[in-house]
């Protein structure tokens, strides 16, 4: 059970920080322009899957707290990466003549 019980808190723990790295990147240039929207979508209804596994068959408060972690920093993603995907540079190739 020891065993179990430190790889929950190593999946647990790198998972939560995974997300980290990537939004701190949104809020520093301000723009979505290297994430798929579609991928942020699969994030969230998987990390939400999961919240709602933990809370109804887990039962355990430790997976339950993480993953409602995961779940909200994976739905700051997401927010982050639609309110800056407006933001987009434009980049407009020019013929060479």
């Amino acid at each position: 059970m020891l065993i179990g019980n430190i790889l929950l808190a190593i999946v647990s723990i790198t998972t939560v920080i995974s997300y980290l790295p990537q939004i701190l990147k949104i809020l520093k240039t301000r723009s979505s322009e290297d994430i798929s929207i579609a991928s942020c979508i699969i994030w969230l209804i998987g990390a939400i899957s999961y919240l709602l596994y933990a809370i109804f068959f887990g039962y355990d408060l430790m997976l339950i707290i993480t993953t409602g972690i995961e779940a909200a920093l994976c739905l700051t993603l997401f927010i982050f990466v639609i309110k800056y995907y407006k933001n987009q540079p434009t980049t407009k190739k020019r013929r060479r003549r």
